[in-house]
């Protein structure tokens, strides 16, 4: 930064406003914070709703930091970074597999066997009965027996 200080706005996402962080990072000795945004999630909003809303913040506010401050912040980050070039962030798949335990064993260690997952239908008026069964075949899968009635 030719000048020391560049005016920048920061959008904190899955923040509640917090006056403590604000003042930390108008601290900073390598910008000039103009504003802080933060940014919740609301009520029934789906993840996908929240994204996209905070997309729009950047947009229409122009934002030029997001600061993630939890893992699924960094999600958001992702999201944000993929359709917003100026703002610098990791990549979508890059979470993926930084926070995919399942995943990221297998590709350290391919020799290992990876950890016996299941998925469900959160949505499935049968969840319970699902998950008893999620849990068994993962259950056989790491003792070679079934784990028995939950």
């Amino acid at each position: 930064m030719p000048s020391g200080h560049s005016d920048v706005i920061v959008l904190c996402p899955f923040s509640k406003e917090n006056k403590d962080r604000v003042e930390g990072l108008r601290r900073c000795p390598t910008v000039q914070v103009k504003k802080v945004i933060f940014c919740n999630i609301r009520g029934k909003e789906t993840l996908k709703d929240y994204v996209e809303r905070a997309k729009q913040i950047v947009k229409n506010e122009n934002v030029n930091i997001v600061l993630p401050t939890g893992d699924l912040c960094t999600f958001v980050h992702a999201a944000i970074a993929r359709d917003f070039p100026h703002i610098p962030g990791p990549s979508v798949e890059s979470c993926y597999l930084a926070f995919h335990k399942a995943y990221t064993r297998q590709y350290l260690d391919p020799s290992e066997n990876p950890t016996p997952y299941d998925v469900l239908d959160l949505d499935s008026p049968t969840l319970s009965e699902d998950a008893e069964k999620a849990l068994a075949n993962v259950g056989k899968r790491l003792t070679g027996t079934s784990l028995g009635t939950v």
